[in-house]
């Protein structure tokens, strides 16, 4: 049999063997510590992962509608409308910047003065290679750059009229809601630092993204008090944004750190000499002591091998005398479970808003979890995750809502429920997340006195109508013996 060899123009030896060169040298110069990788860890724009994207029933959530920002979908047929839309944003975004300024201005010089920083600073820096077409690649980056220096503009003239001046973008308000979710896609992200340049005052631009992401209805009142964006914890863009803005990252409530990321904490705490952080990671530390003593590099709360903590939804919790109540500070990180008297226990969840929006925003948050160059704890997959646990059918959901937990905006629970397992199709969260809260769970449920008493209080006590059947039945066989003490004859 004939073995075909490719011919010289479709394989090149030399190449392929340079190839596996360059990639040899940068492993070699990336010697980093990992405190450096941890404070260098942004995620360059790029485009969703290709297993996601490939999904029939999530394809649809990682496409702009109407509005297309950056290079990745720009020139597409669907998107043309939006073009006509932000040029007039452009021209009215620059007015009212330079309102205040004396002489006239022209827009190509107000381009021209910032177009080496953004081929410098933005696209060499911020963009993934399969992103940049190869006609950028020769040093020809005029098109793209003037592309984004359009889209910056209009993006921060539409973030700063979307919420309260809607009629000045002069949009009909189906166009204005699809495309603020245009706006979250990972695909459609602009950098943080072209918005920087652009705006060059931070205070109006963190709060003109804070304003524009209370649409969504997904950032916790807690995060909405602080709207000056503090310099060490800058995003990348505005999906990066909002991901910060609900996990609550800028408030230091985060209560699981991966062990990979100890070490670099410690010398972020000693730099910056942090006491309350050094007392945390101290605390973690004795943890850690405590397992090597017994011989297990684990969590203390780790199930023995090969056991994995049950997965229960809301009527099973329910059934086990658990019930779910509303968590205070409203972070995703502090979800936690606590005993109730003596038989009964409490699963602390913060509020979820559903609503059209909601799949599209929390797939591309998952996306962008998912980049191969994100550092992350996968904190948003994990707590879908968890919430798709406690979700299995329109009972749960309404639980749920009963709870004041869920908000249902789109339409019937049964919905609701299918939406959450769509969203985690295929989804691998962090392990470590919630072991301790369903290690609790499963703790409180192997309990049969504690699940008994809650069955006995679920069966008669769930409604006026069975309350008063019982104490019917109680008078009933009180009654009865009585009667029957005083037919039988006593003797004198």
């Amino acid at each position: 049999m004939e073995i075909t060899i490719q011919s010289e123009a479709k394989f090149n030896l030399e190449e392929e063997v340079a190839k596996v060169e360059n990639a040899k040298q940068i492993i070699s110069n990336s010697n980093l510590t990992d405190d450096q990788h941890v404070r260098t860890s942004k995620a360059k724009i790029q485009k969703v992962p290709a297993f996601l994207r490939e999904r029939s029933k999530s394809r649809e959530y990682y496409s702009p509608k109407l509005l297309s920002i950056g290079p990745i979908h720009h020139g597409k047929d669907n998107v043309k409308v939006g073009e006509q839309y932000k040029r007039k944003w452009t021209a009215m975004y620059l007015s009212r910047a330079k309102k205040e300024q004396q002489g006239d201005w022209r827009i190509i010089d107000e381009y021209t003065k910032i177009k080496d920083q953004i081929v410098n600073e933005v696209i060499k820096q911020c963009y993934g290679e399969d992103v940049i077409e190869e006609e950028h690649k020769e040093n020809n980056y005029e098109p793209l750059a003037w592309m984004l220096f359009i889209d910056g503009c209009s993006v921060l003239e539409f973030m700063d009229k979307a919420l309260q001046k809607q009629k000045e973008l002069n949009i009909k308000i189906d166009q204005l809601i699809l495309m603020h979710q245009d706006m979250l896609l990972l695909e459609n992200q602009i950098p943080f630092k072209l918005l920087q340049l652009l705006c060059p005052e931070e205070k109006d631009l963190s709060n003109s993204m804070l304003h524009f992401l209370e649409l969504h209805n997904m950032v916790p009142e807690s995060a909405k008090i602080r709207h000056t964006l503090p310099i060490s914890s800058q995003p990348t863009h505005l999906l990066d944004y909002l991901r910060n803005k609900i996990l609550c990252d800028d408030v230091q409530t985060a209560i699981y750190v991966p062990r990979q990321q100890e070490k670099s904490r410690l010398c972020a705490a000693l730099r910056n000499k942090r006491i309350d952080s050094l007392r945390k990671i101290a605390k973690e530390a004795a943890f850690y002591v405590l397992r090597k003593k017994k011989g297990k590099d684990k969590p203390l709360h780790a199930k023995k091998k090969n056991e994995w903590p049950r997965q229960r939804n809301i009527q099973e919790l329910k059934a086990a005398g658990i019930t779910v109540t509303t968590l205070e500070d409203e972070n995703i990180r502090n979800i936690r479970f606590g005993s109730d008297c003596f038989f009964f226990g409490r699963l602390y969840l913060p509020q979820v808003i559903v609503d059209d929006s909601t799949a599209i925003t929390y797939m591309n948050l998952i996306a962008y979890e998912m980049c191969p160059d994100f550092e992350n704890d996968f904190a948003i997959s994990s707590y879908l995750a968890f919430l798709d646990s406690l979700i299995d059918q329109k009972d749960d959901v309404k639980e749920l809502r009963w709870a004041g937990i869920l908000h249902n905006n789109l339409g019937s629970d049964e919905e609701v429920a299918g939406l959450f397992n769509t969203i985690t199709t295929d989804l691998v969260p962090d392990p470590s997340a919630y072991s301790a809260v369903r290690e609790k769970i499963g703790e409180h449920c192997k309990r049969r006195t504690k699940t008994w008493m809650a069955e006995f209080t679920y069966t008669h006590f769930q409604s006026p109508w069975s309350v008063l059947a019982l104490v019917a039945a109680i008078l009933v066989l009180g009654l009865t013996c009585v009667q029957t003490y005083y037919t039988i004859p006593h003797s004198k």
